[in-house]
């Protein structure tokens, strides 16, 4: 299955690292309840989240997320 939403590309990293949204929204840059809220719909996804999500996934190993580009 290839999963192309970045949100659901989040959620499968927590799952599969055992890394809390907690933590992520710190190593992102972003207040909790702001992250929060884009994760739940509320806000949309800025070109300056995907690309501290794309960094995320390099800095931890987390390529299968990544194109092979190395895009979201």
């Amino acid at each position: 299955m290839i999963v192309t939403d970045v949100r659901h590309k989040l959620l499968i990293f927590t799952q599969e690292t055992g890394i809390s949204k907690q933590e992520i929204s710190k190593e992102l840059g972003y207040h909790y309840n702001h992250f929060s809220a884009i994760m739940s719909g509320k806000y949309g996804l800025s070109d300056r989240f995907y690309g501290e999500v794309e960094k995320l996934f390099r800095r931890t190993g987390y390529i299968k997320a990544l194109d092979n580009k190395g895009r979201l």
